[in-house]
């Protein structure tokens, strides 16, 4: 099953590269007439939002059967009629047959775990990179790909949808630790309202389940779309002349991308991060270092620049999909229209084509526009660090505030709260903190055992593992504690 996603999702993310990296770059009939193709495409994706909206929406199977053969008969027009109309009209086409794909798709990856979407995206932008070159090396192949890629994203998409309890195989476990912990909270503040003074004490609780949720991070996606919008900004300003006249410039960032991706793949396997952020900066790193090498013209030559800002672009298209996956998973966001405006602002869409439209109207100056590009992104990035500091600092704030509040209703109340009322409580300010610390799911386990007082073997037979393994585990999570002793850990997290 694993298998067929990689394939299934290869295959869809290289039937919109393709359009956007090389068919937008080589075909001059598509590039003169992209105010139609993304018109359409646009209009697709904000129709697909707007509808799935207020209900789920999911194309019936004799739906999708229709997007592909369409979308096939499209690639083989392209393939036997030279006609420049025919060409803008078979784009199209293609273009909303994606849009039909992409619910199904949408679906599948939010149920999977947020490290199988890593393997998964970054798999199939590989792949996606490797066709990209072979449909620029051999003109012949792209025709052939248009009609093969799209086929291969509906029939896998078919295939997994139609397996019975197929979305048992994938499953996310931060998303269900995260309904446990809340259903746990929403338990014992039912069981407090009954209580004499049960308002209170749901107030307090109620606080303190606040600052478990998460913050959205609009800080983060700011930044992030607005990179995107930059990098196809500029994609689009420079496919002519520069991207058409040099098949350099598709080795050098389809290269680039590739290597991307797998230390994406590499470090989302390693490391115990839980988001994509701390991996979003080298990206930007690397358009920044593009935009500045264009435009001081350091280099002798401008085929590394623009490789680096296409690489760019890939590679946030790529994060783009991962991202949306958490967003839907951790804050409850409905999954097709969130899918459908995060790929009209990240697919390239917006901000490809109009750069391709201000290039052909208007004189530009390139070190204007990268100067301005560079100036965006600095300040939007300077915003974020701002704004994800003060928000982290009120977040400390009023979890002590919280964490008070319920100590002192717990004091006031004795008589009210049962010993399972405390257990809970205390249960819930554990996940909260565990929270803040980045615990892994066994550091979750260990550390409530700890707190009752329980030895390492107690625990190590409690949770079925070696001593050693309780070790290990202990030691890491005093270092990210910052304490010496079971002691300390049991201070910090009791009520």
């Amino acid at each position: 099953m694993h298998v067929c996603v990689c394939v299934g999702l290869a295959c869809l993310i290289a039937w919109d590269r393709l359009i956007q990296n090389v068919v937008l770059v080589q075909d001059v009939a598509v590039y003169n007439s992209c105010l139609i193709t993304g018109g359409v495409y646009a209009a697709a994706l904000a129709a697909l939002a707007i509808v799935s909206f207020k209900r789920t929406w999911l194309p019936q199977h004799r739906i999708v059967l229709f997007a592909i053969v369409a979308s096939g008969i499209a690639g083989l027009i392209m393939t036997v009629i030279t006609d420049e109309s025919a060409s803008v009209f078979c784009v199209c086409i293609q273009s909303v047959g994606a849009v039909i794909l992409l619910p199904i798709w949408a679906r599948i990856l939010c149920a999977c775990s947020w490290r199988n979407v890593i393997r998964f995206v970054s798999c199939a932008v590989i792949a996606t990179m490797a066709i990209v070159l072979m449909a620029r090396w051999y003109s012949w192949l792209l025709p052939v790909l248009l009609t093969l890629t799209p086929i291969g994203a509906g029939v896998c998409a078919l295939y997994i949808t139609s397996r019975p309890n197929s979305a048992s195989l994938f499953t996310h476990q931060d998303a269900q630790d995260s309904a446990n912990l809340r259903k746990a909270s929403a338990n014992h503040a039912n069981a407090q309202s009954d209580t004499a003074n049960g308002a209170a004490a749901q107030t307090a609780l109620q606080a303190s389940l606040a600052m478990i949720k998460q913050p959205f991070p609009w800080p983060f996606l700011s930044v992030f779309a607005l990179s995107a919008l930059v990098a196809q900004f500029f994609a689009g300003v420079v496919a002519q002349p520069y991207a058409i006249n040099s098949g350099s410039i598709t080795l050098y960032f389809s290269i680039i991308t590739m290597v991307m991706m797998v230390a994406l793949a590499l470090w989302a396997h390693f490391s115990k991060a839980k988001d994509v952020v701390t991996f979003f900066f080298p990206v930007l790193l690397l358009l920044i270092a593009g935009l500045l090498l264009f435009s001081t013209g350091v280099l002798n030559s401008l085929i590394l620049p623009i490789a680096l800002v296409y690489a760019a672009a890939n590679c946030l298209y790529g994060m783009a999909w991962i991202i949306l996956v958490q967003l839907v998973q951790r804050f409850g966001l409905r999954t097709v229209p969130s899918f459908a405006v995060g790929m009209l602002i990240a697919e390239g869409t917006i901000g490809m084509y109009a750069g391709i439209i201000l290039h052909s109207s208007v004189s530009m100056n390139f070190s204007t526009i990268t100067s301005v590009s560079i100036i965006s992104i600095a300040l939007f990035t300077v915003f974020y660090i701002v704004s994800s500091h003060l928000h982290q600092r009120t977040l400390r704030q009023t979890a002590d505030e919280a964490i008070r509040a319920v100590q002192e209703v717990a004091k006031a109340m004795p008589e009210q709260l049962t010993p399972e009322q405390t257990a809970r409580a205390a249960s819930a300010q554990r996940a909260r903190t565990a929270d803040e610390y980045g615990f892994t799911a066994r550091e979750r386990q260990i550390v409530p055992l700890v707190v009752q007082g329980m030895s390492n073997g107690d625990i190590a037979a409690e949770l079925i593992m070696s001593e050693s393994t309780v070790k290990f585990h202990l030691k890491n999570i005093y270092a990210k504690c910052n304490v010496h002793s079971r002691s300390e850990l049991s201070a910090l997290f009791r009520v």
